[in-house]
């Protein structure tokens, strides 16, 4: 079953407003693509960058794009603090520790998943990561595991 987003309030029609204008004809063939406003909206304030750059990117399978919002809380996070190679004891390592921890935590949240079962884990070789995003695996706890 396929449902609208509904718009934040306080803002009626403004993603209706910054749309472009569709072809003549395209609403009465396609009425249901009125409902897509919310999309519009997004990509005008979150995945500007695309437009401004006349990219239309459509590989979904390797990689997300980032939002703008996200990109700005990274370069908060790197602007706010300082952090190091996790393999080691040092303050700055310790925060980056502390980081990859509640990454992992908030990946098996994400999928119900207990933490006493499961682990979150992402490979740690530059080629490895190439090929993968990470993985959410059964830990080897329970009989029949080598």
């Amino acid at each position: 079953m396929t449902r609208a987003l509904q718009e934040p309030p306080g803002r009626p029609g403004s993603a209706e407003r910054d749309r472009r204008p569709e072809p003549p004809g395209f609403l009465s063939a396609y009425p249901g693509y009125r409902s897509t406003a919310l999309l519009d909206r997004l990509r005008v304030t979150e995945y500007s960058y695309l437009d401004a750059g006349r990219h239309i990117y459509l590989d979904y399978t390797g990689a997300g794009l980032p939002a703008q919002a996200q990109l700005s809380a990274h370069a908060e996070r790197i602007r706010g603090g300082c952090y190091g190679n996790p393999h080691s004891a040092n303050p700055a390592s310790v925060a980056s520790t502390e980081l990859i921890e509640q990454a992992r935590l908030a990946a098996l949240a994400h999928f119900n998943a207990p933490p006493e079962e499961y682990a979150a884990i992402s490979p740690r070789t530059p080629r490895a990561r190439a090929g993968s995003s990470g993985r959410l695996t059964r830990s080897a706890r329970g009989p029949g595991w080598s």
